[in-house]
């Protein structure tokens, strides 16, 4: 007898466990996902609703045009087409440069021997230490003489290296064996020809 009311407390405490951790998961759900239907309900309310104090979440007039309208440079002002290709194109441009510079300088700090290659690369890391604030006017007085100023290769060209990336990028060089470069030696592949094709 004692054993069943043992496992029937049980059973009520799991219940109750149970119970509360989907109330904080809802909980915790509904913050995350208020904020987006707050856009989207915002997003379909004429202009001077959308701005009202105190402001209301749903709308008794639904405004589809404010979509229509958002992709004409003439009724809003805004070329956001434009602005989409500009965001994507300098997101590529600089994530293919870096993986371009961070793979081959990973790969030089990992396989090739040089004199001062481990200080170098001290040093080199040691930048991630400064912070991004402390070199943006630098990097404006720099791109100002080169003439880069307002142009996508200002934007473009100070983010093309990634010291950490390059960390992560001779990290992972270094785990491969010394015998597959070896190998690649062998089978008449320069230092180049490792990188691209083996590695």
């Amino acid at each position: 007898m004692s054993r069943i009311v043992v496992s029937f407390h049980k059973k009520n405490i799991n219940r109750v466990k149970k119970f509360f951790s989907y109330l904080f998961l809802s909980i915790g759900a509904f913050i995350m996902v208020f904020p987006l239907i707050w856009m989207v309900a915002t997003s379909l309310k004429p202009d001077a609703e959308a701005f009202s104090q105190p402001p209301t979440l749903f709308t008794n007039t639904i405004e589809w045009k404010n979509y229509t309208d958002l992709w004409d440079p003439e009724e809003r002002n805004v070329n956001i087409a434009r602005m989409g290709w500009n965001s994507f194109k300098l997101a590529f441009l600089v994530a293919s440069g870096q993986v371009i510079t961070s793979s081959l300088a990973g790969y030089a700090f990992a396989k090739l021997k040089f004199p001062g290659r481990d200080k170098i690369f001290f040093i080199y890391f040691a930048s991630v230490m400064v912070p991004a604030a402390a070199v943006i006017v630098p990097n404006f007085i720099i791109l100002r003489y080169l003439n880069l100023v307002g142009g996508h290769a200002g934007v473009i060209l100070p983010f093309l290296t990634s010291a950490y990336a390059t960390f992560l990028m001779r990290q992972f060089f270094l785990s491969f064996p010394k015998e597959l470069e070896d190998a690649s030696k062998l089978d008449g592949c320069n230092p180049f020809k490792f990188y691209l094709y083996v590695l």
